[in-house]
């Protein structure tokens, strides 16, 4: 089920050293007394995203089949984790205008956020919060008078995205529940990939499979699933 575990077991061990390095055990017991501590799939997750982004791709969108699988969660520990674990500058961008959530998960103020950069009234700095971690930032949701579908859509996006690229290394979107929201897809559409949150016992092979499907129909890569357990 999981593509990520299928592309790379021939880097298991390497991964697994890394992530038991004494400087990544001393970052991730850091992360752990402040933000949500990144479960052990979160943590295999950044590591072989790592692998797979390479030097070329730098943007994972997080989304899930319901919105019971724990995409939000997901996309907060997987910021973490690979801030925790690479000295590189980790940006998490909380695209699930719906359902906004991140700012409360890393207690932060919601405004301004992405919504109010993309519609002009805050600039990259200004609205993005310097978190505990030195090298992991938030861009919450913000508030527009528009949609995020239709501030997306203006020409004036693709720019702010790739200054967003420029300055991080890393970017984790929470994209919300895609097949449910324009906002979400297209937010999905702009990142290299997708990874799939999918609560443990709760998802049918066959509906993991047909998701997948429709993520090949809207031309976005499937990088992984990874099972969650939402409380």
């Amino acid at each position: 089920m999981n593509k990520l575990t299928a592309r790379l077991d021939g880097n298991a061990q390497s991964t697994e050293a890394a992530l038991e390095s004494g400087a990544a055990a001393t970052s991730l017991a850091a992360a752990k007394s402040v933000f949500p501590s990144p479960s052990q799939e979160a943590l295999q997750t950044a590591a072989r995203l790592k692998v797979i982004l390479g030097e070329v791709g730098r943007m994972v969108a997080v989304t899930g089949i319901d919105s019971s699988d724990g995409s939000t969660p997901l996309a907060a520990q997987l910021g973490v984790a690979l801030a925790a674990t690479d000295e590189s500058p980790v940006l998490v961008i909380d695209g699930n205008v719906q359902e906004p959530r991140l700012h409360e998960i890393f207690r932060v103020p919601q405004q301004p956020g992405i919504l109010d950069l993309l519609e002009h009234r805050s600039d990259l700095a200004a609205a993005t919060r310097s978190l505990d971690m030195n090298n992991l930032f938030l861009l919450p949701a913000g508030q527009a008078s528009v949609s995020l579908a239709a501030l997306l859509s203006r020409p004036a996006a693709s720019q702010v995205f790739a200054e967003i690229r420029r300055i991080y290394r890393y970017v984790i979107l929470d994209a919300g529940v895609i097949r449910n929201h324009p906002d979400g897809t297209l937010v999905a559409s702009m990142s290299d990939g997708v990874v799939a949150a999918v609560a443990a016992g709760a998802r049918r092979r066959h509906e993991v499979l047909q998701f997948r499907q429709e993520l090949r129909q809207l031309n976005i890569p499937l990088l992984g699933v990874v099972l969650t357990r939402p409380e």
